[in-house]
């Protein structure tokens, strides 16, 4: 969370929610998914519950690579192959794993 950004919440009302079309929706939950984890991979998109699972928002991921939102690649071994991460979370990914070598 960013400094700045704590406070007060609330629940919207059901008028307000529901206003976003079906796109929108799939956005809002592609950008919260790579903020939240840097990177995400299928299994990760399940075990979150949306509905539709990863099939229904993979075109998001996609749409987003393909603007150079984000990335697509193969970034942690062991997990699916269609991997997305958030700008420079594969760096830090390479870094880390640098470090626990050196150790």
């Amino acid at each position: 969370m960013q400094p700045g950004t704590e406070g007060r919440w609330s629940l919207l009302s059901e008028a307000i929610r529901g206003s976003a079309s079906p796109t929108e929706q799939q956005m809002a939950h592609a950008l919260q998914l790579i903020e939240r984890y840097g990177v995400v991979t299928r299994e990760m998109v399940a075990s979150e519950g949306l509905e539709g699972g990863f099939s229904r928002i993979y075109p998001v991921f996609k749409a987003m690579e393909e603007s150079g939102r984000i990335r697509r690649g193969y970034f942690v071994a062991g997990l699916g192959a269609a991997q997305f991460a958030a700008p420079g979370a594969d760096d830090r990914i390479r870094q880390q794993s640098s470090a626990d070598e050196a150790d």
